[in-house]
């Protein structure tokens, strides 16, 4: 099932969001791209990143941008 075009053009801008985040090392700017629900998740691509919740997917990005970046800002 494809989504209609204006679902795909708001899923594709906040991808495009999330990615154009990630390099600025802002864990709060990066959280406030994902829905607010108490049950929100993230699955990442290596075995074991996974995040629900927001303390959750908080944690989870600090820990990649210490991992990858060495700090965070």
């Amino acid at each position: 099932m494809k989504a209609d075009a204006a679902t795909e053009k708001a899923v594709m801008t906040i991808l495009q969001d999330f990615t154009d985040a990630l390099p600025g090392k802002q864990v709060e700017h990066v959280l406030s791209l994902f829905a607010p629900d108490a049950d929100v998740f993230l699955l990442a691509s290596e075995e074991g990143e996974k995040a629900i919740g927001h303390h959750e997917l908080e944690e989870f990005f600090k820990a990649y941008f210490l991992k990858v970046y060495g700090f965070l800002f």
